[in-house]
């Protein structure tokens, strides 16, 4: 009913067997695939153009694959993380904001809080990511935040921490990439 109430789409085919129905853009004649019968289950699919999309709200993720890689953006920690560089001590309660794949190369957000001094903090940080390769190559500094930048040239890596006091606590936000 959705489909046939927008006049921007039209209904291509439904499947109920599989569970699927395929709508087509009429302006620009895009297909995508809807999975619905992995709904029950927590799951939701979509398909189009050769990406899968697929939302899994019994682990909380979204994921994306296509031909340039996978996407996901979940809960968790740092077991995403790649293994880089020892994460210092002192930050808890990590949680993955994204996690990206593509063509073998990693990038993602995470964040974690700290009752850590920001001065520290950043030392901490600054001595495990150097041991692993990598020089800072920019900090800036506001009223608000602070923001440090390490890169591993060799490797073509770079990490981002931000650490943004938030009354007694610290807040961490890490960005880490591949090239």
């Amino acid at each position: 009913m959705v489909v046939r109430l927008n006049p921007e789409l039209e209904l291509v085919r439904t499947d109920d067997v599989a569970g699927t129905i395929t709508v087509r853009e009429k302006k620009t004649g895009k297909e995508t695939t809807v999975n619905f019968e992995d709904a029950k289950d927590g799951k939701f699919t979509i398909e189009s153009e050769g990406t899968t999309a697929t939302l899994d709200g019994s682990a909380g993720t979204l994921t994306s694959e296509g031909p340039d890689g996978k996407s996901s953006f979940n809960v968790g920690g740092l077991e995403k993380m790649p293994q880089w560089f020892e994460v210092p001590e002192g930050v808890t309660a990590w949680k993955s904001i994204t996690h990206q794949e593509r063509e073998g190369k990693v990038n993602g957000i995470v964040a974690g809080q700290s009752s850590e001094k920001l001065e520290d903090l950043l030392a901490a940080f600054e001595a495990s990511l150097k041991a692993a390769g990598f020089e800072r190559t920019s900090k800036t500094e506001t009223g608000q935040f602070t923001m440090a930048s390490f890169e591993d040239k060799a490797k073509k890596r770079t990490v981002s921490v931000t650490l943004n006091p938030k009354g007694d606590a610290m807040v961490v936000q890490m960005t880490y990439m591949e090239r």
